[in-house]
């Protein structure tokens, strides 16, 4: 809720200087509470950036501070969004969700646990499908910035 309280007051009054101080000590006051190191804010109005601002620092042991270029992890993050897509296609009728993923998949995917059970895009949905991080494989593929792989030598299937 709080997150959203940030969001409305941003996008509301971000022109106003007064207000954009009244931002500023509101999301500094929020990271102090919550223990936030560095974070960057933004809107967007009509598809363009309007206002952003960053916060903190983003290197602990550095005390580098944070800038509107400082690249994060996005990890779990992108779960959210991903799951907004897929469940805007599920009410399309792209697919089902209780369907085996390999009815979509270019390649073949095993439940490496329960070899006799196919793994559904629920499965997936609901981190029940019994695939774990390869640490190994990730961390040796991590590049700083935009990777060098395309994403469809990946992914390459349109749902």
């Amino acid at each position: 809720m709080k997150k959203a309280i940030i969001l409305i007051i941003v996008v509301f009054i971000y022109t106003n200087i007064n207000a954009q101080t009244a931002v500023d000590t509101y999301i500094q006051n929020y990271m102090s509470t919550n223990k936030i190191t560095g974070m960057t804010a933004s809107v967007i109005k009509n598809g363009k950036m309007v206002w952003a601002k960053a916060y903190g620092i983003a290197d602990r042991k550095t005390s580098k501070p944070m800038t509107l270029n400082t690249l994060f992890a996005l990890a779990s993050v992108c779960k959210t969004i991903t799951a907004d897509a897929f469940m805007i296609e599920w009410e399309k009728g792209s697919f089902q969700l209780d369907q085996p993923i390999n009815n979509y998949l270019p390649w073949s995917v095993a439940n490496p646990n329960f070899t006799s059970t196919s793994i559904t895009v629920r499965h997936l949905m609901t981190h029940l499908s019994s695939i774990d991080d390869n640490w190994d494989v990730i961390d040796a593929n991590m590049v700083k910035g935009d990777s060098p792989i395309q994403m469809s030598t990946f992914f390459c299937m349109i749902i």
